[in-house]
């Protein structure tokens, strides 16, 4: 547990030193920081974080004994009771762990280059968007709530970052871009198309242009509609199963068919959020554009949250909806003129996150660290 704490710690600390330095100085110190939780993936031992041994593992051991790609795309080993081929998985993962297999012959580099994928394309994506002021605030989020499920959710989590960096991209205007790095996070993982749907969610809640029939509550119509639209996919969940078949994600259709029930530890975990995010409202209102989509974004992981009562393996997909507190709870900081108060209650929030999680549920099986 020591090693995560004391990484997460210099990280964030280089980080902050970061943001207030100059320029050249700050991409070096950026690197540095970032190496860090890079270093900590790639000496964890195969048993921490559920999917190390089961996926990366036996891909580089694959990788290692196939003389050609070919060879490599043909392999297969066996697991609960069934044989996993290599080729069931989406090119780009395997294209580099086979790549880095062959170039280093070392399970620790493949389990450095993953969470590179993961960390750089955030770091880079949250500069883009032009939140790299407080930087250090977002990448404590990040090793707090997400950071140990990276070990084990691996491809996922490269495509969550690739959507980040897209969705930064397409809010520039940078549209081919924006499609390009689309492209690559659905290579990654195909759960990648979501990144689509939240870019327009985006696109329709942030329009000041209010939809009609709304009376007092106009201005908040956009944001109004797309919750309701989120709450009815609950109780319409064939509605669901169509438009996945649809997009091609017919492979995960199992995780949400069935009947969904309510999960009232989702809602308490997310409480203190969703409490801070209405008591300052109107300060955030004023002073932070996305506000609206934000909360959508809180509001849709809850949602998502609800369908892990139907297979344990659904609610993963709730972190393409995470992965924008990194915004949200720095903004709430930032927009208090950095209350020390607010600040106090998002890190004792983010610490007990942690430590409920991953240490006392044993979230992906990542404590206590072991080494390779």
């Amino acid at each position: 547990m020591g090693i995560y704490i004391i990484g997460f710690g210099i990280s964030v600390a280089l980080l902050y030193l970061s943001c207030h330095v100059k320029r050249k100085q700050r991409g070096i110190l950026a690197i540095v920081a970032l190496l860090i939780p890079c270093i900590i993936a790639s000496l964890r031992a195969n048993n921490i974080g559920t999917d190390t041994s089961v996926y990366l593992g036996e891909k580089t051991t694959t990788s290692l004994h196939a003389n050609n790609f070919k060879e490599y795309l043909d392999s297969s080993w066996f697991y609960v009771y069934q044989y996993k081929y290599v080729s069931d998985y989406e090119i780009a993962f395997i294209g580099v762990v086979y790549a880095c297999a062959k170039i280093f012959g070392s399970l620790s580099i493949v389990k450095f280059v993953v969470e590179a994928l993961m960390i750089y394309p955030t770091y880079f994506a949250l500069n883009k968007m032009g939140k790299d002021k407080y930087i250090w605030f977002s990448f404590l989020v990040y090793y707090c709530m997400i950071f140990n499920s990276s070990l084990n959710v691996m491809r996922q989590f490269i495509a969550m970052a690739f959507v980040l960096l897209a969705f930064a991209h397409a809010i520039n205007k940078e549209y081919r871009r924006a499609i390009l790095i689309e492209f690559i996070a659905i290579s990654f993982h195909t759960s990648a198309v979501l990144g689509i749907a939240i870019f327009a969610l985006y696109l329709f809640v942030n329009n000041d242009v209010p939809i009609r029939g709304f009376g007092f509550f106009k201005s908040y119509s956009r944001m109004a509609v797309v919750i309701f639209a989120g709450l009815l996919l609950i109780v319409a969940t064939n509605i669901v199963v169509k438009i996945m078949s649809s997009v091609g994600l017919s492979g995960y259709i199992d995780y949400i068919s069935g009947d969904v029930q309510f999960l009232p530890n989702q809602i308490i975990a997310r409480l203190p959020i969703i409490v801070l995010f209405l008591v300052l409202w109107k300060k955030m209102q004023k002073r932070e554009p996305w506000n609206r989509f934000l909360f959508v974004m809180l509001v849709y992981d809850l949602i998502c949250s609800q369908f892990a009562s139907v297979f344990s393996y659904s609610g993963r997909i709730t972190w393409y909806f995470i992965q924008f507190e990194m915004i949200s709870l720095p903004s709430f900081y930032v927009n208090t003129k950095k209350s020390k108060l607010i600040f106090a209650i998002i890190v004792a929030y983010l610490f007990f996150y942690w430590w409920f999680y991953y240490v006392n549920l044993n979230w992906g099986e990542t404590v206590p660290f072991e080494f390779y």
